[in-house]
C-alpha cells in the first residue's frame, strides 16, 4: 500500500524498481470498504509517507512484510492506526513511533522469509472503535486452490493511474495450486512458490495486491477454519502485478512463522491433549470472553475478583461486549453459568511484556458471584515455599485438543504438567534466558518439556500438589509460551510469590 505523498519519496527509485518487474504498487480491481470495518489496519509510513501495510496483533506489535524495510527510515517512521481515509485526519486515528523492527532472521531480501515484527514505542489505544486487535490463526494446516480469500489496502486502482485511493479498498483474490504457479507459463520458479508461501489472483489478473502493499493481511475462508474469515497470510512485493498469470504471492503463517511471533510477543495457542473434567471440579474457572468468544482463563480467588495474566486485561480495554463467564463446563450450554461485566481490570504494577516479569492481573466484577456447587472460590495458598522441579501439577482450560483443528474445546479440559528445573529451562537448548526465567516463575510441561498450555489458557490457574503442600494449590497462573507442541519449549507460570500475594490482597481489600 502507498498513498500519494510516497510518490516524491520514491520518485529517484520508481525507474529502476520498473526495470526490475516493480512498476505495480498497489491494490488493483478494488472496492470501497465500510470506514472502520477493517479497524486492524495499519499505515506504515517513514517521513510521514505511507509506504507499507501492516496488521495489529497486539497493542504493541504489528505484523507486516520484510521487504518493507527498504522503504523506512527507521529513525522516522510511524504507524497510523484508524485511519480510513489518509488526507482527512478524524478523532478515532493514532500516531505511534516505531520502537524496533523484526525481520524473521532468515530473511534475506527474497520472498523467502518475508515476514517482520514492529515493536511500537507505546500500546495503541484499543477502547476506540476504529481501532482493533485481529487474532492470529490458530491452525497453521495448508490452504486448497480455489479457497476465496480477500485483500486490502490504499493503493491504486489501476495500474496506469498513478492517482491513489485515498480510502482503503478491498479485492476478492483465489488461491492458486502452487504447481501452476511453479509452471512456465506462470513464475516458471522464478521466484519458487514455496511451502511457506501462496499464490492468489484471479484468472484475468484484474485483481491484485504489489510492492505498495507489501506487509497487508490475506483474510481467507474455508471449511477447515470453521466457515470464518482467518488470517493467513502477509502480502509480499509482486512483480508485473494485474498481469494474467502472474498472481500476488503471500507469506503463509506457517507453524515455524506462528512460534517465532509468540516467541517476540510473548503469546501461545491452547491446551492440547488434555482430557475432559468432571462437571463441577473446575467451579473455580473463569472463561474471559469478548463478544461471546473464549479468549482466556482466569480463577475464583474471592466472590468478586477473578486472577488472570496481565496480558488478558486487553479485552477489556477494547470497548467491545467483554464479559467474565463463571460456573461454565460447556461454553455452548452455560446451564448453571454466571455472567459478570468487569469494573476494573488491573495489571500488576510492574508487569514488563518484554521480561514477563509480574504477568498477572485482577478482575473485579460488577457484583459478587453466587457461590454453588458450579461457582465456587479457590482459595490463595498459604504457603510461598518454592515448587521443586519434579512436581506434578495440572492446567485447565477451554483451548483446541489437537494442534490442527482451530476449534476450541467446548468443554473444559485438564492436563498434567511436570514442573522443570529453572537451569534447564534458560539454557542454551531451551529459553536461553529469552525471557529469563527468575524465581517468580515456573517452568513447567509434558514428557518432552512441551507447553501444552497457550494463549486460549492464558491466565488459567497452575495447580500442584508436593509433599509440604497437604492438598492441592493455586501455585501459579499460565502466562507464557513458545508454541505448544515445540520440544524443549515448556509453559511458563507465573508464580504466586511473597510479593505477588501481597499486591493480591492489598488490591483486593483497597
Amino acid at each position: 500500500m502507498i498513498s500519494m505523498l510516497q510518490v516524491a519519496f520514491v520518485v529517484s527509485v520508481l525507474s529502476v524498481l520498473a526495470d526490475q518487474g516493480y512498476d505495480c504498487m498497489e491494490i488493483i480491481g478494488g472496492r470501497n470498504v465500510k470506514p472502520y470495518s477493517r479497524p486492524y489496519m495499519v499505515s506504515i509510513q517513514s517521513n510521514n509517507k505511507h509506504v507499507c501495510g501492516g496488521t495489529l496483533i497486539q497493542s504493541k506489535w504489528v505484523l507486516t512484510a520484510a521487504n518493507c524495510q527498504k522503504f523506512i527510515d527507521k529513525k522516522k517512521s510511524t504507524v497510523i492506526l484508524g485511519d480510513h481515509s489518509l488526507q482527512k485526519k478524524d478523532q478515532l486515528e493514532q500516531k505511534i513511533l516505531v520502537r524496533s523492527f523484526f525481520p524473521y532472521p532468515e530473511f534475506k531480501n527474497t520472498v523467502e522469509n518475508d515476514i517482520m515484527l514492529l515493536e511500537l514505542a507505546q500500546a495503541a489505544n484499543i477502547k476506540n472503535k476504529g481501532i482493533e486487535i485481529l487474532q492470529l490463526p490458530t491452525s497453521t494446516k495448508d490452504l486448497k486452490a480455489g479457497v476465496k480469500c480477500s485483500i486490502v489496502g490504499w493503493g491504486q486502482t489501476s495500474p496506469k493511474d498513478k492517482v491513489l485511493s485515498d480510502t482503503l479498498k478491498e479485492a476478492d483474490v483465489t488461491v492458486i495450486d502452487r504447481k501452476t504457479c511453479n509452471s512456465k507459463k506462470y513464475y516458471n520458479r522464478n521466484p519458487a512458490i514455496t511451502d511457506n508461501m501462496i499464490c492468489a489472483g484471479d484468472k484475468k489478473g484484474k485483481k491484485d495486491s504489489c510492492q505498495g502493499d507489501g506487509g497487508g493481511p490475506l483474510m481467507c475462508k474455508t471449511k477447515t477454519l470453521s466457515r470464518k474469515t482467518v488470517f493467513v497470510g502477509i502480502s509480499s512485493p509482486g512483480t508485473d502485478c494485474a498481469i494474467a498469470n502472474r498472481p500476488g504471492i503471500y507469506t503463509r503463517i506457517t507453524e515455524k512463522y506462528l512460534s517465532w511471533i509468540k516467541k517476540k510477543i510473548g503469546i501461545g495457542v491452547e491446551i492440547i491433549g488434555g482430557h475432559d473434567v468432571k462437571p463441577g471440579s473446575g467451579s473455580y474457572m473463569a472463561s474471559i470472553q469478548s463478544a461471546n468468544k473464549h479468549e482466556c482463563g482466569g480463577t475464583l480467588i474471592h466472590a468478586q475478583w477473578v486472577l488472570t495474566s496481565a496480558d488478558c486485561t486487553v479485552y477489556f480495554s477494547k470497548g467491545r461486549k467483554s464479559t467474565v463467564v463463571l460456573g461454565a463446563h460447556s461454553l455452548q450450554k452455560k446451564k448453571k453459568a454466571q455472567e459478570f461485566k468487569v469494573l476494573l481490570a488491573k495489571q500488576h504494577p510492574k508487569y514488563d511484556s518484554k521480561t514477563e516479569w509480574n504477568n498477572l492481573a485482577l478482575l473485579k466484577l460488577d457484583r459478587a458471584a453466587k457461590l454453588s456447587t458450579f461457582v465456587k472460590v479457590l482459595p490463595l495458598p498459604k504457603s510461598t515455599k518454592d515448587i521443586k522441579c519434579g512436581t506434578k501439577c495440572n492446567i485447565l482450560g477451554w483451548g483446541q485438543s489437537t494442534a490442527d483443528d482451530d476449534d476450541p474445546s467446548d468443554t473444559l479440559k485438564e492436563i498434567s504438567v511436570t514442573v522443570i528445573n529453572r537451569q534447564i529451562c534458560n539454557g542454551k537448548n531451551y529459553y536461553n534466558h529469552d525471557p529469563v526465567i527468575t524465581n517468580d516463575m515456573i517452568c513447567a510441561g509434558d514428557e518432552k518439556h512441551r507447553a501444552k498450555a497457550c494463549k486460549g489458557d492464558a491466565g488459567g490457574p497452575l495447580i500442584c500438589k508436593s509433599k509440604f503442600l497437604k492438598k492441592k494449590q493455586l501455585i501459579g497462573i499460565a502466562a507464557f509460551s513458545w508454541g505448544c507442541e515445540v520440544m524443549n519449549k515448556p509453559g511458563i507460570y507465573t508464580r504466586l510469590s511473597n510479593n505477588h500475594l501481597k499486591w493480591i490482597k492489598t488490591t483486593i481489600k483497597g
